[in-house]
């Protein structure tokens, strides 16, 4: 049988560096060698990383069958406060198009149950469209998104670190907006969550991270759970700031550090607008 290529062990959406110069003579990888393919996804599987992704999955799965009972539908103020907060997405994502008859595309990082993915979506119009991919890393929780899934939005298993996949999103497809809502707290690594978000946005775009349901309820979970979610929210710019990689075009445009569900505030909950 003929010996096995690149091509039978990555996949077509893998991307593989190659370090430019001379193949060492005895043709091992870095300082570690595996034996085959199949040791070598175990050792992946292995990884603080790919152990914290797994029980994001094992979690976000379990609660996926609790998504249709009555114990999780949105309280009022929550619901109103994701309205505004979609409003403010695409109001934002409007401001990096000149009426050029393209649709808005928003990328929705961590979109949970799908109820900020459906309001924005749901601010598409024929004068303005709208177009929403949303990624999650629970498969069971994207299943459930998909049975009542809105036209204008698709929705993808993955773990944002990883995108873009021109095999899943098409060759320079980009964004206006990239928004982690309830989400950036809980990704093992914010800096290349980042770095990914930097990569999606086009020209003149921003990354939104908020929080609707405020500090204290990110708080809670952290400590009822410091695994899943292993941080806590930025609490300052200077926060925000370190968070962004070196050499990473994001800036900081702005900081809201709002009291949760307040008739006279702005803007309810953590938002911090980062332009590209």
């Amino acid at each position: 049988p003929r010996s096995r290529g690149l091509g039978d062990v990555y996949k077509r959406q893998d991307v593989v560096l190659l370090k430019p110069g001379k193949a060492p003579s005895h043709g091992k990888v870095a300082k570690r060698s595996y034996a085959n393919v199949q040791q070598m996804e175990e050792a992946l599987k292995n990884t603080p990383h790919a152990r914290h992704n797994a029980h994001q999955k094992e979690c976000y799965d379990a609660a996926s069958t609790l998504y249709s009972k009555p114990m999780c539908e949105l309280r009022p103020d929550v619901a109103e406060t994701l309205d505004r907060l979609a409003e403010r997405i695409v109001e934002r994502a409007a401001e990096n198009r000149s009426d050029d008859g393209f649709a808005l595309r928003i990328f929705d990082a961590g979109c949970g149950a799908g109820h900020l993915t459906k309001r924005i979506a749901a601010l598409s119009t024929e004068k303005r469209k709208v177009e929403v991919i949303a990624v999650d890393l629970s498969p069971r929780t994207i299943e459930y998104c998909n049975r009542n899934k809105p036209a204008n939005v698709k929705y993808e298993v993955g773990d944002v670190g990883d995108y873009p996949h021109p095999s899943r999103l098409g060759e320079g497809v980009t964004f206006d907006v990239v928004v982690f809502h309830a989400c950036l707290q809980h990704v093992f690594s914010p800096l290349k969550a980042l770095q990914a978000a930097s990569r999606l946005l086009r020209g003149g775009g921003a990354v939104i991270i908020a929080q609707a349901q405020g500090r204290r309820h990110a708080d809670e979970l952290r400590v009822k759970d410091p695994v899943l979610q292993p941080r806590g929210l930025p609490a300052s710019p200077e926060d925000v700031e370190e968070l962004i990689p070196e050499g990473c075009p994001l800036e900081l445009a702005a900081f809201k550090d709002c009291l949760l569900y307040t008739s006279d505030a702005a803007d309810e909950g953590l938002g911090v607008d980062l332009g590209g």
